[in-house]
């Protein structure tokens, strides 16, 4: 795959496989991730850089290591994403050896030369 080979005449960029797989729905997950680094789970939020009790609001001053390691996992997942996003690191992806790339000038977005001509 021309991914994995690009990273040695630039930066590394991640193995589209591996992010294929974080990005399915994982309904073991049981968290949504906000833009932010936030996220909420059935029992707690991470928020602004703290742990809260969903059932309370309060402040959880002592995070435990599940929790620790889900805020890390969220922000890794966030990372992928903005490395797919902020380097369009999809124009690199071919699935198999007979795919060809889409010519956009092929395609007319918005009003048809007909349309534009009764206007």
């Amino acid at each position: 795959m021309i991914i994995n080979s690009l990273h040695t005449i630039g930066p590394k960029l991640p193995d589209l496989r591996e992010y294929e797989q974080l990005t399915r729905i994982d309904i073991n997950q049981n968290h949504v991730a906000f833009r932010d680094g936030g996220f909420m789970t059935e029992d707690y939020s991470y928020v602004k850089g703290k742990f809260y009790d969903n059932d309370t609001g309060e402040v959880m001053e002592e995070p435990t290591d599940k929790m620790k390691e889900r805020k890390e996992q969220v922000h890794y997942e966030l990372s992928l994403n903005d490395e797919v996003l902020n380097g369009d690191l999809l124009r690199f992806y071919e699935p198999n050896e007979d795919w060809e790339p889409v010519d956009p000038g092929d395609y007319q977005y918005g009003k048809s030369e007909e349309e534009d001509e009764n206007n």
